[in-house]
């Protein structure tokens, strides 16, 4: 079979219909060697779209081109997607999804996170006035025992 990362069974059937998951699905490594050394950058990246990856990941730039590898995949997924091998609405899922993300990220989560880390603080505080009261009761214990210690000396 194909890697997991090209697998339209894995990714769509498997994990977008068995187990629900609707979020956004990154690729591994595009040019890990169980990828290149069957599939053409072209292939690739008609199987990992069409598959269901969200944003696919590549480590660096394609081994004996001077062209950038982000300008080659853009080039590339562009010419699937005007060839019809790729649908304008498939990269629209995840276009929406990535965008469903990045909003959750940059405004909802990130005040539940301010949130959440402002109730620890004060639980903090709270428990810090607590220890520091703790700790002068048993001095001012320590210190009446030793008054009391020294009245019984004395007498």
């Amino acid at each position: 079979g194909r890697p997991g990362t090209l697998s339209h069974r894995i990714l769509d059937s498997l994990l977008r219909k068995e187990i629900g998951f609707n979020g956004v699905v990154f690729s591994d490594d595009m040019h890990m060697h169980a990828i290149t050394k069957y599939y053409s950058l072209e292939e690739s990246i008609r199987l990992a779209v069409n598959g269901g990856i969200d944003i696919m990941c590549f480590s660096g730039n394609i081994p004996g081109s001077d062209e950038r590898i982000a300008d080659k995949i853009h080039s590339t997924l562009r010419a699937l997607v005007d060839k019809g091998d790729i649908s304008s609405e498939r990269v629209e899922q995840s276009y929406r999804r990535i965008m469903a993300l990045k909003a959750r990220l940059g405004a909802g989560e990130t005040n539940y996170y301010k949130a959440l880390a402002d109730e620890q603080r004060q639980r903090a505080e709270q428990l810090n006035t607590k220890l520091l009261a703790a700790e002068k009761a048993l001095a001012d214990a320590a210190e009446g025992s030793k008054k009391k210690k020294k009245k019984k000396r004395s007498s």
